[in-house]
């Protein structure tokens, strides 16, 4: 199935989900996420604002932000992302696309880091289906001197464990994926 079709497909499974069951699916997600190593052991978590349907993540950057952890949230910059600490959610404002973001320019620059990427589809081999602009992958490729640990956040149907995505050269996979069913690891 091509890229394209592929994120038709699934972004229409995504948009029937109720608020109930993303309630529900967050819960069973967030939960395995918090009582994983790689969270509990990050000092620093890299992690997307949720965007429509996708996995919500601000309770997440609350309980990181509780913990004492340092968060970092990423911004849009033309063709490429950075990403910038906060402090508290209230650093956040509506930007790219209408994604909140942060208001505050102080870069995060760390070589280790739990990073907690969108996406709208993961496959078997731990690739992931992004949205097409390519932004968490050329970040990622940019920093190699970083030690990502690279965690997936997604609903069970996102997750396709009999199924390939087309990859590029610079396409670059997940550590991690957590659905409300299971916690995989690569």
């Amino acid at each position: 199935m091509s890229k394209k079709d592929l994120r038709t497909r699934i972004s229409g499974l995504r948009n029937t989900l109720s608020e109930k069951e993303i309630t529900l699916f967050t819960e069973e997600i967030l939960d395995k996420v918090v009582k994983s190593p790689e969270y509990i052991n990050a000092t620093e978590i890299f992690v997307y604002v949720n965007y429509k349907q996708e996995v919500p993540t601000l309770p997440l950057i609350r309980h990181a932000l509780e913990k004492g952890k340092k968060v970092a949230v990423p911004r849009v910059e033309g063709e490429r992302i950075d990403f910038y600490y906060i402090r508290e959610v209230e650093d956040l404002e509506p930007g790219y696309m209408g994604i909140w973001e942060p208001v505050i320019a102080n870069v995060a620059e760390s070589a280790n880091a739990l990073m907690i990427m969108p996406a709208l589809a993961f496959d078997h081999d731990f690739y992931r289906l992004g949205y097409g602009g390519g932004y968490y992958d050329r970040y990622i490729n940019e920093h190699p001197e970083s030690h990502f640990i690279k965690m997936g956040l997604a609903y069970n149907f996102q997750y396709m464990k009999h199924e390939n995505i087309e990859t590029e050269w610079y396409d670059r996979q997940v550590d991690i994926i957590v659905t409300p069913e299971k916690l995989y690891r690569r």
